[in-house]
């Protein structure tokens, strides 16, 4: 008589699916000794993307705004900003009403999601390491049910059904809740996204009336000019440095850290120690000469001169924020999905080694039950997604150069 195990049609397969919307691909340039430039693809956790770096960037820049009236009024006295923009007497309180909220929300934003973001990713990486082990498990159990040499009645292979449907209880209830913590962040970066667009809209006005108030930026006087334009120089050239480091750290896939420069608002890639000291130093020294470009004559100028940089990165960055949190949220669905869909197979292979009866072959586990040849596979792919998770969790948060916790070791 046929049992109910074998009136099922065929092994589950595949099990290793489940972990493929946890890793993304991130495609670069990298050019060799003899100055070829070849296109190169690297496996990374999926939010450890361009794009969460975009949102990241427009979110460090936008914290960096005046958080209150009276810090803008402190940043930029109403004298200075009147004298230097004639053309809109209204700007100066335009400004002062219109930029603190955006900082109020990217301020909650990153404290409220983006972090929580970030420890996903280690609470993921726990999740793979627990489901890579209990896959290991799984397959060894489920070899001792295959084993020609015993039956169904002995208590070694009874222990070893029970322990089966245990290891799948026990990854069904981890996968629910990780899932189950997707979903505050879904919701918080949708609504996130509402009110950037709402931002998107009052940034772009405010930058195009600055444009048009603000006369000529060489006209804010040629010395603060000189510095400016060195000091941009200098900074691109720390920039293409650091981007050739970033493509041979994911080459070799080792640990990443983004830095974030207040003054201009550009992120910086830093992947060697030795190499971040120097560069480090480098553009502190650039952020202090900018900083002291402004003898008393010209501190007016220079203060105009930090509002219009402040505006006009911003409006380009509000542009990516937009198709960042658009990525971001349909990762997170994904990974939803992914647990969602890794349950409802844990549950039918649960039910088919439950419903085991008589004497099978290891032949008939890999035919009706699973292939153990899958679970192995599933097992090196969630050990991957743990690797990628943790990196993320490490190295996934832009820093400003100036808070992290280990500069005053760093910058001796």
């Amino acid at each position: 008589m046929a049992t109910s195990a074998q009136q099922q049609s065929g092994a589950i397969q595949g099990l290793d699916r489940h972990a493929g919307p946890f890793v993304g691909t991130l495609r670069f340039s990298s050019k060799g000794e003899d100055g070829t430039t070849t296109q190169k693809e690297v496996d990374v956790f999926v939010l450890n993307s361009q794009e969460f770096i975009d949102l990241q960037t427009y979110l460090t820049a936008a914290i960096n705004l005046p958080e209150s009236a009276q810090r803008f009024e402190f940043e930029c006295s109403r004298e200075a900003f009147e004298r230097f923009v004639p053309k809109d007497k209204e700007l100066y309180d335009y400004l002062k009403e219109y930029l603190p909220p955006i900082q109020q929300h990217c301020f909650g934003f990153k404290s409220m999601t983006v972090g929580p973001m970030v420890n996903l990713g280690g609470a993921i990486a726990n999740f793979s390491e627990q489901a890579a082990e209990k896959y290991g498990e799984l397959h060894d159990n489920l070899k001792i049910v295959g084993d020609r040499k015993k039956r169904i009645e002995d208590d070694d292979v009874q222990e070893a059904i029970q322990e089966c449907r245990a290891i799948l209880r026990n990854i069904q209830r981890d996968a629910t809740k990780k899932s189950d913590e997707c979903t505050p962040i879904v919701n918080q970066l949708a609504a996130f996204k509402a009110q950037t667009e709402k931002d998107q809209t009052g940034l772009s006005s405010a930058y195009t009336r600055f444009k048009a108030a603000v006369p000529d930026k060489n006209s804010l006087g040629e010395t603060l000019k000189k510095y400016i334009d060195e000091t941009r120089a200098a900074l691109d050239g720390v920039a293409e440095e650091t981007q050739e480091a970033r493509a041979e750290a994911e080459e070799a896939g080792r640990r990443k850290w983004y830095w974030y420069m207040p003054v201009t608002g550009v992120v910086f890639f830093i992947i060697d120690t030795v190499k971040f000291k120097a560069t480090a130093g480098t553009m502190k020294s650039l952020k202090a000469r900018y900083e002291n470009s402004r003898p008393e004559g010209e501190k007016t100028q220079a203060e105009m001169l930090q509002v219009f940089h402040k505006v006009e990165r911003l409006k380009d960055l509000v542009d990516w924020a937009a198709e960042a949190i658009d990525k971001a949220i349909e990762a997170l669905e994904n990974l939803q999905a992914a647990f969602s869909s890794l349950k409802t197979d844990l549950e039918k292979l649960s039910d088919r080694i439950g419903n085991i009866e008589g004497n099978f072959s290891e032949e008939y586990i890999n035919e009706r039950v699973v292939g153990l040849k899958d679970l192995e596979k599933a097992k090196k792919t969630w050990e991957n997604v743990q690797e990628l998770a943790e990196i993320f969790q490490r190295n996934g948060m832009i820093l400003d150069i100036d808070k992290h916790p280990e500069s005053e070791e760093i910058f001796i």
